[in-house]
């Protein structure tokens, strides 16, 4: 099956409103700080192509088996499968005319595994009129389309487009039926258009119950908006619509979400909670367009008005919406409870919260330059798109979640808070305009299953006092002197709501600091003499221990930095009294030369316990680290034996603040920790990742500025279940 691969996007970035009230004594930390924005997690999805081809597919929906249906819009619906088996044909009455007319939609009946009733949707032939019929499926196309029976028939005159054209039934087991507004521009019917007339079943959702007695027709559920009144107001359910071409019932909820099409700017999306899901609600056309009044028949503004969820611009190629789902699948538990929809012009796909108030901001997930005609799910809640003009049906997948704000603190934010780290712990932080303080903290803070969080040198950014504020730590550790992080954010990191106690490691230098951090000698040390393992890296450059983090932090080993060519007066003895079992030193003889590897050996029993973990550059460094202790099988070169991870974390490995704040999580999972460069996986790492670590899942630290989307999907290809 091929994988769709997108455009790189870049997403923009959202303005954060601060909930908590902070509390005294944090002006002095808060004063001149920067606005950043909000934390996200969020997924990164793919589309994976299916077998089969079409002509014109405009559906993809299931029976509540295993089978995957396709609906042509030229007449016939197949079952998908590298080779699509015909399940009916209606090409001789269906009056497909190369727009928007033909065969439009499709839906199971809730008992269809014993009754065998099927419902379709379609323009006729001789007239243009909307037909829904019923269909009892008898085991061939032949047969089955013998079997047509008149549910409703909605007259559709003067225009070809707007003829709506979803069906689906609802959590009660009526069906639903969305109809367009009649078709040309602003609405065609007389006085304030047919969508606001609740006569004329045009520009509505209509509800029905079906006779299933074979004799044709329906019955009006009781408590229809307008049960009893008029004939033509009976199924009226909802209206104010211009052409609902994809709408959706929320499998877990039973929300209402309608994708409606717009006219000359602006396309919407409404969402109508359960239990009445939409009962009685005006969205307004032809007065309103999305959030817009451009009122085309010139009547009093509807009352009262159920606005949309979101509304979208066609000023970035946008022409008509295509509604999705709420995603309730359990394959990609990252995307559940969001809502996916798109556009048939743009292709690209966004995705909103379900939980999300109008106005909602949706977001892109994926650029694609499909020509999306819908949705649709199996019976299993996951999720496919349908190209109309390419013919192909793609599934959503996601094995690959970003996690990542507006900057590098946002993103130390957003790293803690998906962790998942419980209140009353501790917390260390680190200055984010340099690193060498933390490397070695960021290897404790795994081993003691803290967060990371990044400060600026005289201020607390509004995202990180949100993290701080939510975690209600016990204890806050900072690494490094005042230089790195000034009194005034120890006061305000003292004078939290839980009034934390503050500890300071700071040496003379960062050799010294990665020293005391590791001194089993210490008042209140982090380590015992005695230690498995000792990480040795270079202080003059970072890359090769954010990698061995993770690992230290797992392990329970400390990472000590020493110069390029000389073992630093304060690190000597420590590493005397840590009195390791195996030394690793990461890196080439470019960073740690060969005589400081040689003075090792003093330090251990021999120089077979010395080992060098090194690449040509960063990135095979970092596949190396990650060869040695995350090999997916037994016999790893330290006899690990680890299982495939889940996740795998990835950062950049050209800006390190990312890589430093993930490290502490990714030793909590026993993960290893991957730097890519910014636009593409280098070779080390497609060897790494795609022949030997695996994964389930990537977890990616950073924005797509960081790391791209491209190599997200690159990534994703070689993650498996």
């Amino acid at each position: 099956m091929a994988r769709y691969a997108p455009p790189a996007r870049r997403r923009p970035a959202t303005a954060l409103a601060l909930a908590a009230v902070l509390a005294a004594g944090l002006s002095a930390a808060l004063a001149g700080q920067p606005q950043v924005a909000r934390a996200t997690v969020t997924p990164l999805i793919t589309l994976v192509q299916q077998p089969g081809h079409y002509t014109r597919p405009v559906f993809v929906g299931n029976a509540g088996d295993s089978r995957l249906f396709v609906v042509q819009q030229t007449g016939q619906i197949y079952i998908a499968g590298s080779t699509p088996a015909l399940f009916l044909d209606l090409s001789g009455q269906v009056g497909y005319d190369g727009g928007e007319r033909g065969l439009l939609g499709l839906a199971f009946a809730p008992d269809y595994a014993t009754s065998k009733l099927f419902y379709v949707y379609y323009t006729k032939t001789s007239d243009g009129s909307l037909q829904v019929s019923q269909f009892t499926d008898s085991g061939s196309p032949a047969a089955t389309e013998g079997t047509e029976l008149t549910v409703i028939n909605i007259p559709h005159p003067g225009h070809p487009n707007h003829n709506g054209g979803m069906i689906a039934f609802g959590p009660k087991g009526d069906l639903y039926i969305g109809t367009g507004d009649g078709g040309g521009a602003d609405d065609p019917g007389s006085s304030c258009g047919n969508a606001q007339n609740t006569t004329v079943r045009l520009g509505k959702i209509l509800r029905i119950s079906p006779h299933t007695d074979g004799s044709g027709g329906y019955t009006t559920p009781n408590d229809n908006p307008f049960f009893g009144g008029a004939a033509a107001d009976d199924p009226v359910w909802s209206w104010g619509l211009r052409n609902p071409w994809r709408w959706s019932f929320d499998s877990s909820t039973g929300d209402l979400w309608i994708g409606d099409v717009g006219q000359n700017a602006y396309e919407e999306i409404d969402h109508v909670a359960a239990p009445d899901a939409g009962k009685s609600a005006n969205f307004g056309w032809p007065y309103y367009e999305g959030f817009h009044a451009p009122n085309f028949h010139g009547c009093v503004a509807p009352s009262p008005y159920t606005k949309p969820l979101l509304e979208h611009s066609h000023s970035d190629g946008s022409c008509a919406i295509v509604g999705g789902y709420v995603y309730r699948g359990s394959e990609y538990p990252d995307l559940t409870g969001r809502y996916f929809f798109s556009d048939n012009c743009r292709g690209t796909i966004w995705d909103v919260p379900a939980t999300a108030t109008s106005p909602a901001s949706p977001e892109a997930l994926l650029d694609t330059s499909l020509n999306v005609s819908s949705f649709g799910e199996d019976e299993n809640g996951e999720l496919y798109v349908a190209d109309l003009s390419g013919g192909h049906i793609f599934k959503v997948t996601s094995n690959v979640q970003r996690v990542y704000g507006g900057d590098r603190y946002a993103t130390s934010a957003a790293i803690a808070q998906s962790g998942g780290y419980g209140t009353g712990g501790t917390v260390y932080v680190a200055t984010g305009t340099n690193f060498p303080d933390a490397l070695a903290g960021a290897a404790v803070a795994g081993k003691d299953d803290a967060p990371l969080l990044l400060v600026l040198p005289t201020s607390i950014p509004s995202t990180v006092l949100s993290r701080l504020t939510a975690l209600q730590p016990s204890k806050v550790v900072i690494l490094g002197g005042t230089g790195a992080i000034s009194a005034a954010v120890q006061t305000a990191l003292e004078n939290l709501p839980t009034h934390p106690s503050v500890v300071r490691y700071a040496g003379a230098d960062r050799y010294a600091t990665a020293a005391m951090l590791a001194d089993p000698n210490a008042g209140s040390p982090n380590y015992s003499s005695g230690v498995g393992g000792v990480f040795i890296a270079t202080g003059a450059n970072f890359p090769d221990a954010l990698s061995a983090a993770p690992v230290a932090g797992s392990k329970g080993w400390p990472l000590l930095l020493v110069q390029p060519d000389a073992i630093p007066a304060s690190v000597d003895p420590v590493l005397d009294a840590l009195d390791p079992t195996d030394i690793y030193i990461l890196g080439g003889t470019g960073v740690i030369t060969s005589g400081v590897e040689t003075a090792l050996t003093a330090y251990v029993a021999d120089a077979t316990h010395v080992h060098r973990i090194a690449g040509a550059d960063r990135y095979a460094t970092s596949a190396q680290i990650a060869r040695t202790f995350f090999h997916s099988t037994s016999g790893s070169p330290d006899n690990s034996g680890l299982a495939r991870p889940d996740p795998a974390y990835v950062a950049t490995g050209t800006l390190f603040a990312d890589a430093l704040s993930g490290a502490p999580l990714a030793a909590r999972d026993e993960a290893p920790l991957l730097l890519m460069a910014p636009g593409s996986v280098p070779s080390p790492m497609v060897t790494e990742v795609r022949d030997q670590l695996v994964p389930h899942r990537i977890v990616i630290f950073g924005g797509a500025a960081s790391v791209s989307y491209a190599v997200g999907v690159q990534l994703g290809g070689y993650c498996q279940p």
